[in-house]
């Protein structure tokens, strides 16, 4: 028998593919963890009317259109066009008054993006560019490279790779809950790079890194 929630998560479904939209990118576009969108769509989760209507807002409807056995007919917006392009701008920090100030640069990099790529990645608006200092992540991110970071995504997805602020200093690792604490580290094994973050320290969870040449997992 059909009921709200199967017709929720059918309805999402089809509009996911229609906007040619990711479920990761969903989920960061409504400030959720990608396993919960994931939990909503296979039937397991059944959102709140709160998350019901940020979902619809994301695809211009009513959260009663997505209960609905006929979808009103909707396009998909023009920022999914794949003839536009984005560039993204720099992340620019400076210590001040003894904490770290963040911020998107006016300039941009000096090549773009399909917009609609950017979208099946996460939030095109809420994206920067930040450069290594040294290598990362187990010398998978060489010195000096560009890393795109989604400032949107904060959510912790176990094992991602994260830009981090940590006292007055940014790196990027990987991070794993561990009861109420996480632990950062740089390899997939937990084995390298090591360091426990308490709930009691000085630091934050800044986005999650996308891409460098290639998507980063």
């Amino acid at each position: 028998m059909d009921n709200p929630e199967n017709r929720f998560a059918a309805n999402l479904s089809y509009l996911l593919r229609t906007h040619g939209m990711t479920q990761r990118a969903l989920a960061a576009n409504v400030n959720r963890s990608y396993q919960y969108i994931n939990e909503i769509i296979k039937g397991k989760a059944a959102p709140s009317l709160e998350l019901m209507e940020k979902i619809a807002n994301v695809f211009g409807l009513e959260a009663n259109d997505l209960l609905s056995f006929e979808l009103p007919t909707v396009e998909a917006p023009d920022l999914h066009d794949r003839d536009q392009m984005t560039r993204v701008p720099f992340l620019e920090y400076k210590k001040q008054d003894n904490r770290l100030a963040t911020r998107a640069s006016v300039s941009r990099a000096p090549f773009g993006f399909r917009t609609d790529w950017l979208y099946q990645m996460g939030s095109p608006e809420s994206m920067v560019f930040v450069r290594t200092n040294g290598s990362k992540l187990d010398c998978r991110l060489p010195d000096n490279a560009l890393v795109l970071v989604d400032r949107s995504q904060q959510v912790i997805i176990s094992g991602a790779p994260y830009l981090i602020r940590v006292g007055l200093e940014l790196d990027i690792k990987r991070l794993t809950r561990q009861g109420e604490d996480v632990i950062s580290h740089d390899d997939v094994g937990k084995e390298k790079g090591c360091m426990e973050l308490g709930k009691n320290q000085d630091w934050e969870v800044l986005g999650r890194c996308v891409w460098y040449c290639k998507q980063l997992t």
